[in-house]
């Protein structure tokens, strides 16, 4: 996203690993977006993506997941979230 699509955003989801996984990724991310002093030294949260699935087997109930999240944003009123919406919106037609 960040090379080929530059001024546009992309939305992070974060698959639930354990405690001290998930309380770090939430720390960096904090840092990131208060611009603190760590995060002013970082131009991404992450500088290389990467990609992961925790559990193969489960793809489908992650992707549920995804869904789930559009559309409960969506209700509760997220306007940001209008263009994942339309995109999911037009994918059950």
């Amino acid at each position: 996203m960040k090379r080929h699509r530059p001024d546009d955003l992309a939305c992070m989801v974060f698959d639930d690993r354990n405690y001290g996984i998930n309380a770090r990724n939430a720390q960096a991310i904090t840092h990131f977006f208060q611009r603190d002093v760590r995060g002013l030294a970082m131009d991404a949260i992450v500088r290389t993506p990467f990609f992961a699935i925790s559990q193969a087997n489960n793809v489908g109930l992650q992707l549920a997941d995804l869904v789930t999240a559009v559309i409960s944003l969506k209700f509760a009123g997220n306007d940001a979230i209008a263009p994942y919406y339309a995109r999911l919106k037009r994918a059950a037609n």
